[in-house]
């Protein structure tokens, strides 16, 4: 018995390596162990790239609404267990993990990683990692837990959970790494379970890949409240944080920051939880959609199902299945959510008419999303009515005043409607809120070229959006074709 279907882990497992009385992952898509602990890494360069930026924007938003952020690094197995790795796997210090978190706290943002924690309780009686898995155990998990309650400040204080107030239940399963075996290997994992729980789970949000938005209550108007932004090691310590808060939103996004979920939810605390060998995905902030319409609600559940396999067709390329599967929904539950879907399959099967259709079904149903408005507005200047943008763009930014995507949208439509000096306010306020889009440097560049007739700052715009996009070729050409008229 393995922990979630097989068939959720084929292609995320490649290679398996056998250590001392345990299994490491050697290799998955996008991480191979012997680059990432088995020699010396500087991981700078991949942290400016990923978290620079972002990071300290997110933890700007956090004290906008008076949230206490905290940044925790789950360690992977081949660090706490660096004695048991196999011979041929020798592990290099420092880890990826360590020199992130040193990073983040120069930033002047907390952030820690248990590895010391962990490693004193290996002697112990319990497993800290499990022997046939990526991740800790329920009892690493918990010491992990256990550090996050002692680092939280604010005035209204969670109920820590405490090793007296849960027991564990024993059961053999293959875990993530097991079921590759054959025979399967089966190890212990111990399930903790609350004497007394307070919380209840009353909605889970899925999007297509199975990551959740699981809200957690305790009717106690004396705990903090809490989100959650989580990845897989998270769900060790999901019971014991879920009891600790009057309000926990656990948000499972990979790589996404949600700032529209922090808005709407204004915590006192804010987790970010990040396995270790995840940490060079990175950390992004905006996105055409909002937490929204990426974990849709919860409709009746034959439609969800098609158009959970309509996002899955539309991820894939496969636009005319989607169309079709996105019309069954539709059909079936004729909400916001899946007139969504079907609006981005018309899209990307550059149908605009059609999706301007979907939209304006997506707008009667709901007008205050923010997402709707956006792609509504990239809808009408597909259809060259980019006066019509320009409206739906200007409603987009009144929706989301905090979204850089709405006002750069806003600037290039009043270009596009010879609204030179609409187009420098809305890029300019993008610019701003986002100073590492290279298009909004690209655009700036033509409205000084185009406005002001002031060359020598067009040139400098294109400079700066090319040095972030250096493979753009139309940069590229600009950029030159710039500089040979001034001569």
């Amino acid at each position: 018995m393995t922990d979630i279907p097989v068939s959720m882990l084929e292609g995320k497992i490649g290679k398996v390596a056998l250590g001392r009385g345990r299994m490491f992952l050697d290799e998955a898509p996008g991480f191979r162990a012997r680059d990432y602990y088995c020699r010396y890494n500087d991981w700078t360069e991949v942290f400016e790239r990923g978290w620079r930026d972002t990071l300290p924007r997110f933890a700007a938003l956090c004290k906008q609404v008076g949230a206490q952020l905290i940044v925790i690094v789950a360690p992977d197995a081949h660090v706490v267990h660096s004695g048991d790795l196999p011979e041929d796997m020798p592990f290099t210090e420092p880890s990826i993990g360590q020199q992130f978190v040193d990073y983040v706290n120069a930033m002047g943002i907390e952030a820690h990683y248990p590895r010391a924690l962990l490693e004193a309780a290996l002697h112990g009686p319990v497993d800290v990692y499990r022997r046939n898995d990526t991740h800790w155990s329920a009892y690493g998990g918990y010491i992990a837990y256990r550090l996050l309650m002692d680092r939280i400040t604010t005035a209204k204080r969670p109920h820590v959970v405490g090793p007296d107030d849960f027991t564990y239940v024993s059961k053999m399963l293959m875990g993530d790494l097991g079921w590759t075996t054959d025979p399967p290997y089966l190890a212990e994992k111990l399930i903790p379970t609350i004497t007394n729980r307070r919380s209840k789970q009353p909605k889970v949000r899925f999007d297509e890949s199975r990551d959740t938005i699981a809200v957690a209550e305790i009717d106690d108007p004396s705990l903090p409240s809490c989100v959650m932004m989580r990845d897989s090691f998270a769900t060790e310590m999901g019971p014991f944080i879920a009891d600790s808060f009057r309000r926990t939103v656990f948000a499972g996004v990979k790589r996404q920051a949600l700032p529209e979920l922090i808005l709407d939810e204004r915590p006192d605390v804010v987790i970010i939880e990040r396995g270790e060998r995840a940490i060079a995905n990175g950390f992004v902030d905006w996105n055409h959609m909002t937490y929204r319409e990426i974990f849709p609600e919860p409709g009746k559940p034959a439609a969800m199902r098609l158009d959970n396999e309509a996002r899955l067709l539309l991820r894939d390329g496969n636009y005319p299945t989607a169309i079709e599967r996105s019309v069954q929904a539709v059909t079936m539950d004729p909400t916001a959510d899946h007139y969504f879907t079907l609006a981005r399959s018309y899209m990307a099967a550059k149908a605009p008419a059609e999706a301007e259709r979907a939209l304006l079904r997506c707008v009667a149903i709901d007008s205050q999303r923010f997402s709707f408005r956006l792609h509504l507005g990239i809808v009408h200047l597909q259809l060259a009515r980019p006066k019509e943008a320009l409206q739906n763009f200007a409603h987009a930014v009144v929706l989301a005043p905090h979204h850089p995507l709405g006002y750069e949208h806003f600037g290039y439509a009043a270009m596009q409607s010879g609204d030179l000096a609409g187009g420098e306010y809305g890029l300019t306020k993008a610019l701003g809120m986002w100073p590492e889009k290279s298009s909004i440097h690209y655009w700036l560049s033509v409205v000084h070229e185009q406005r002001h007739r002031d060359l020598p700052a067009a040139i400098r715009a294109m400079e700066a959006a090319l040095a972030l996009a250096p493979e753009q070729a139309n940069f590229i050409t600009r950029l030159a074709s710039l500089r040979q008229r001034v001569g």
